[in-house]
């Protein structure tokens, strides 16, 4: 009698899950980041897109036009990050840029 597997496939061996540590996790943490922020930069140029210009051309003192303009950049990099992140992890790639690039992918727990 042959001892059952919890494996759904017995051709194919199961594939032994190895978390990625902190500092690799991190360095595609980074690489995507950028990717987003370079996407962001060419789009705002290329569109000269601002979400709060209104209220910057209303302000006087410095300090208000800085948050405003802090503001106007975090917002859209906000967005788009969540988008980013969710759309590539989604795909069956299983990675973002960066991810991918460092050899890191998303799976379950199951594998």
């Amino acid at each position: 009698m042959k001892p059952e597997s919890s494996n759904p496939n017995p051709e194919v061996a199961p594939v032994p899950i190895i978390q990625a540590g902190f500092w690799l996790r991190l360095f595609a943490n980074l690489i995507d980041v950028s990717v987003v922020y370079i996407f962001l930069v060419i789009i705002v140029q290329q569109f000269n897109i601002s979400l709060l210009s209104p209220f910057i051309q209303a302000r006087s003192d410095v300090f208000s036009l800085l948050l405003f303009m802090l503001l106007d950049l975090l917002i859209p990099i906000f967005v788009l990050g969540l988008i980013f992140f969710i759309a590539f992890e989604l795909i069956p790639l299983q990675a973002t840029p960066g991810k991918f690039i460092l050899g890191i992918y998303v799976t379950k727990s199951e594998g």
